[in-house]
């Protein structure tokens, strides 16, 4: 099914991932980081198990949460009262994990043989194949930038470098993963194949051969929401809340208190990857689903968002930006969230 003229401009390679991978870059202070595929095996739900230590292989990389988002789970959401009350704030910890943290290490070419730095780690991240694992890193100190999306027995990695019209890159995927758990971590050890789609620019990218490491999601939490989403668009209307979730919030000296939420929601009968994130200055929100029908909505109106170091409150419309000249659509969002992981940039 074509892309909705609806949606968010840009290249039509995994759109929840572009958004997420945005976010994340944001969150970050501006990572050089760039999307990947979404991988397509399927994710159980997560269930309490011990950390997982990471490898003494290559070095350590101890990375705090992040605002970020991306592709939703295949969860069907409960449809909340139209008058959402505040959530409840996420549990604290039985035990203080610190920080998601992990080392990953790899073999292939000259520039992609070594330890990889790590930038980022997404965990309990919803998605329509499952809940993932969401890793932003570079090969290296210098060399091109990683997107690592790992499910329950499978990955996908895009190796990439450069932006805009200089952008290239190569896509991989693997199946050794073990003792995953997307709210706790997993091992990796895998050799990979290449699934770059053909006519990609791939200029001056090596092959990456195999990967291998671990990740531990430590204090990693996924926060809540109340928030109740009503449109309706060519492909079914929504009303309804978000679940799974994952909230992430972030204070910027530069750009101020942002807060993400990420999850799945249905449109008529079709779960929908949902992405709202809310600013100072409004929001947006992201819809969009298997067939890869997309709507992008945003609104400017700073009284449409409230946004606190620990959550945010929502209540208003946001409207698409039709490329062909027909009326825009709207949604309403209103509700609340309470974040689950915090970052702080520059």
């Amino acid at each position: 099914m074509a892309r909705s003229k609806h949606s968010i401009p840009g290249p039509s390679l995994g759109a929840a991932a572009v958004l997420a991978t945005a976010l994340l870059a944001a969150a970050c202070g501006g990572s050089s980081a760039t999307t990947g595929p979404t991988p397509t095996s399927s994710a159980t739900a997560p269930a309490a198990t011990p950390t997982i230590p990471a490898p003494t292989a290559s070095p350590t990389s101890t990375v705090t949460p992040i605002a970020t988002s991306a592709t939703p789970s295949p969860t069907a959401a409960p449809s909340p009262s139209a008058s959402a009350v505040s959530p409840t704030p996420s549990p604290s910890p039985t035990q203080d994990l610190g920080p998601a943290k992990g080392t990953l290490g790899s073999t292939g070419d000259k520039s992609l043989t070594g330890p990889v730095t790590i930038s980022s780690i997404a965990c309990a991240f919803p998605t329509l194949n499952g809940p993932m694992i969401f890793v932003l890193g570079q090969f290296g100190k210098n060399g091109p930038a990683l997107n690592l999306q790992i499910l329950a027995g499978s990955f996908a990695v895009t190796v990439s470098t450069g932006a805009g019209t200089d952008f290239r890159s190569r896509e991989f995927s693997g199946t050794g993963v073990t003792d995953f758990d997307a709210a706790v971590g997993m091992h990796i050890d895998s050799t990979v194949t290449e699934t770059t789609a053909p006519g990609t620019a791939t200029t001056g990218i090596g092959l990456l051969s195999s990967l291998s490491g671990s990740i531990s999601c430590g204090d990693q939490r996924p926060g809540t929401s109340t928030l109740v989403l009503t449109a309706t668009t060519p492909t079914g209307s929504i009303n309804g809340g978000i679940d799974p979730v994952r909230v992430s919030c972030t204070s910027s000296t530069q750009f101020g208190l942002s807060a993400g939420t990420v999850g799945i929601a249905m449109l008529g009968t079709t779960p929908v990857g949902v992405n709202v994130f809310a600013t100072t200055t409004g929001f947006t929100a992201f819809l969009h689903d298997a067939a890869n029908d997309q709507y992008f909505y945003r609104t400017t109106d700073p009284t449409t968002a409230t946004v606190t170091a620990t959550g945010a409150q929502i209540s208003g419309d946001a409207a698409t930006s039709p490329t062909d000249g027909s009326a825009p659509l709207t949604i309403h969002v209103s509700g609340a969230v309470v974040c689950g992981s915090f970052a702080t940039t520059p």
